[in-house]
């Protein structure tokens, strides 16, 4: 599996594949290459990415998804102590 399978599987169960917080939602994508994980918020010609992340294969789905999450975490925190 990649992320381009993973997003896809999401999909296919009739679920809306997003990741929310205390400070927003996050739309999940996967780039063109199927290999990269990609956060960000939604708009008429796609999502702007907010954060993006390697899929490793040797994670479960959920580990990556999970990774994704803690990296959007990290980067809110960090977007709210500038």
């Amino acid at each position: 599996m990649n992320a381009k399978d993973l997003i896809q599987s999401i999909h296919d169960n009739g679920r809306l594949a997003i990741i929310t917080t205390d400070e927003g939602v996050y739309y999940l994508d996967h780039a063109d290459d199927g290999n990269k994980l990609i956060a960000g918020t939604a708009c008429n010609i796609g999502i702007i990415p907010y954060v993006t992340l390697d899929y490793d294969a040797d994670f479960s789905p959920d580990g990556n998804l999970e990774a994704l999450f803690e990296l959007i975490l990290e980067k809110e925190n960090e977007d709210v102590s500038r």
